[in-house]
């Protein structure tokens, strides 16, 4: 199972990247944000998710441990599949996304591409505890962790390392703690800090 690949960028297409990896070429199917990030000759890194299926195997890349996140658990819901999952997430942040769950907002699920309003409330009624669950302590829901935070990158990085999300939000809330009232400024800095509490 492929979970990460760096490598250069050798082609760009209208919905995939093809990575050469050590002289491996890997097609990747991504969203716009990954798409508009990259460029043909330069290194990329991108975490993976790989989707089996009996004719094919597809890897689909992703730039945060937020979007493939969201990509994973869109695709579990009925009538969604991971194209379809694909093209949401090219159409709204992840973030975004997690909130209009979290708040049964319909109307607003419903208005993007590829969902429609039948489809909206069933990705509501299938995700929205499991969103819900994800947010508890965590940067959905904290007071001082908001999705728009540089914290919320630092959490990213450490989910991104491996840890589970409730040792990153905790360990990134310890770090932040420790430091001096307002200097949240460095990313880099939190998620290094944060690496001393898990």
């Amino acid at each position: 199972m492929i979970a990460y690949l760096r490598g250069k960028v050798k082609y760009i297409y209208s919905r995939s990247v093809v990575l050469d990896v050590g002289g491996v070429g890997y097609e990747v199917f991504c969203s716009k944000n990954v798409l508009q990030s990259v460029a043909i000759g330069q290194e990329a890194e991108l975490l993976v998710s790989t989707e089996v299926r009996e004719d094919a195997i597809q890897l689909f890349g992703f730039k945060t441990a937020v979007e493939k996140q969201a990509f994973s658990l869109l695709k579990g819901v009925k009538g969604v599949g991971p194209s379809t999952a694909l093209t949401i997430i090219s159409t709204i942040e992840s973030k975004e996304l997690f909130k209009h769950i979290a708040s049964n907002n319909i109307s607003s699920l419903s208005s993007l591409k590829g969902i429609g309003r039948k489809r909206a409330e069933r990705i509501i009624v299938e995700l929205r505890d499991k969103v819900k669950e994800l947010s508890e302590g965590a940067v959905l829901a904290s007071p001082s962790l908001t999705f728009n935070s540089v914290a919320d990158d630092a959490v990213n990085t450490l989910l991104a390392l491996g840890f589970s999300r409730k040792e990153a939000v905790s360990a990134v809330e310890a770090a932040l703690k420790a430091r001096k009232e307002g200097d949240t400024s460095d990313v880099g800095e939190i998620a290094r800090e944060a690496l001393r509490y898990v």
